[in-house]
This record gives structure tokens, C-alpha cells and sequence, in this order.
């Protein structure tokens, strides 16, 4: 079973000036279509592969990411929330707190603002571990897709392209094989749900 793991890929440099900055690139994100025909959930439970040889999640303390029907944000008030938000602000723990765990409290904290928001999961080619962030749509930008370990959107995510930062370009995990959207519980236990 793949597992979602963070990679430490981020510079030091991008988390500085994320922190400082307080804020997110006003770039342009390209809305795509998301829609993906529906399939049978997908039981998702990294803490019960806690001792697997790999960077698994564990339980967070946050509530369920059920999925409540929220209007879309504009990109000035989802910068607003990233930067006001402390989830990136959470120490990283390899197999307790890893990117599954980020991204369900960084959805978790926009759902009590009443922001539409998403976890999201990406496959990756020819690799057994995945990663998590989170997804948040507005009305001036489409779907937006942010690393809630750093505050840094990604370019948007394509099936056969590799999973890169917006700043830069760069920064890129692997090339992605299958790119789900996720409810997840506060045990970090997720099931696949349709695209919005």
C-alpha cells in the first residue's frame, strides 16, 4: 500500500521568507478541471503502518475534514487565512507528525473559518511513498493548491508532471502517477472522495 510522506525538499531559504513575509506569490494558478469520475473509496490508514520503513503518519489532534458545502474565498482572503494560520508553524516528526497530518489541520483550520477547503493526495511514478497538502478554491483563481508545511503554492498538478513549488519552478518531488482528493479522520485514517 502506498503511503503519504513528507519530503524535505523545501530549502531553508523559501521557509524564511515564507515566515517573514507572511505572505503568498500573487501569481497567476492556472484553473483546470478537476473533476475525475467517482471510484470506490480508497481506506487510507498510515498510523496502522507506523512500522513500515517509511515516514508514515500518526493521529493529530485536530477534528474530522468532513466535507461541508463552503462558497468559494477570493485569493486576497485565502492569503489572508495562510497567513494568519500557524499549521506551518508545527515542528515536523518523522512517523507522528508528517505531511498527511499538516494538511488535515490546515483544512481542518480553514473549514472552522468557513473556507472551502481539501486534502489532497499525489502518487508518485515509480515511488511507494506520496505526499499530502491542501487545496482551496476561489473565485479568482480556480483551485489552488498550497504546501501546508510551508505556506508555498504549487504549480498546479498535473497527471505525468512533477510536483513543483510556484516560486520557483523548482523545488519538485517526484512526476505524478495519481492525484486524489481525501476526507480524512484525526487519526489520519482517509478515504478518497470525488474531485470538487
Amino acid at each position: 500500500m502506498k503511503k503519504f510522506a513528507s519530503c524535505g525538499c523545501v530549502t531553508l531559504l523559501f521557509v524564511l521568507l515564507a515566515l517573514s513575509c507572511g505572505v503568498l506569490v500573487l501569481g497567476l494558478f492556472p484553473a483546470g478541471d478537476e473533476s475525475a469520475p467517482a471510484r470506490a473509496p480508497l481506506p487510507f490508514s498510515p498510523a496502522a503502518e507506523a512500522s513500515a520503513p517509511s515516514l508514515s503518519a500518526a493521529p493529530t489532534t485536530k477534528a474530522q475534514t468532513s466535507t461541508p458545502a463552503y462558497p468559494p474565498i477570493s485569493w486576497k482572503d485565502l492569503v489572508s487565512f495562510i497567513t494568519e494560520d500557524r499549521t506551518n508553524w508545527n515542528a515536523y516528526r518523522p512517523g507522528e507528525y508528517v505531511c498527511i497530518n499538516f494538511a488535515i489541520d490546515l483544512v481542518h483550520n480553514a473549514r472552522e473559518r468557513h473556507i472551502p477547503a481539501w486534502v489532497v493526495g499525489v502518487y508518485f511514478q515509480n515511488e511507494e511513498t506520496g505526499h499530502a497538502f491542501a487545496a482551496f478554491q476561489t473565485t479568482d483563481k480556480g483551485m489552488v493548491y498550497i504546501e501546508p508545511q510551508t505556506d508555498i503554492p504549487y504549480i498546479h498538478p498535473n497527471i505525468g508532471s512533477p510536483l513543483c513549488d510556484l516560486w520557483t519552478g523548482g523545488n519538485c518531488l517526484g512526476v505524478i502517477e495519481e492525484i486524489v482528493f481525501l476526507e480524512c479522520d484525526a487519526d489520519a485514517v482517509c478515504v478518497e472522495i470525488p474531485a470538487p
